[in-house]
């Protein structure tokens, strides 16, 4: 599959910040925010519908292999957006129905 790639350069970047709120009477009232910063870079990104989250066990903090893709193509009900993790070292990965940037400074 070639997915878009939405939102990517997160090499040197770190997960600085991270919230993820679930809404128990429905999944599209979750969401997460979380903010990457590094080498003067700060971006703050917030996914709502959010499902399938995984956290590998011994991620670090870092975000070098994190891209940001649009899977709309793939027209499932639920997902439009796969945040993954394309080095083999581990990340965080999860799917959303939306992503908004926040700020990006």
């Amino acid at each position: 599959m070639n997915d878009a790639v939405l939102l990517a350069g997160f090499s040197n970047m770190d997960l600085v910040d991270f919230h993820y709120h679930i809404d128990w009477q429905s999944w599209k009232g979750s969401y997460i925010e979380l903010t990457a910063q590094g080498q003067g870079r700060k971006r703050h990104l917030r996914f709502s519908g959010v499902s399938n989250l995984r956290i590998d066990e011994g991620f670090n903090g870092s975000l070098s292999g994190m891209e940001i893709v649009d899977i709309s193509d793939r027209q499932w009900d639920s997902a439009r957006i796969e945040v993954r993790n394309f080095e083999q070292d581990p990340g965080v990965t999860f799917l959303a129905a939306t992503m908004e940037t926040v700020s990006d400074t």
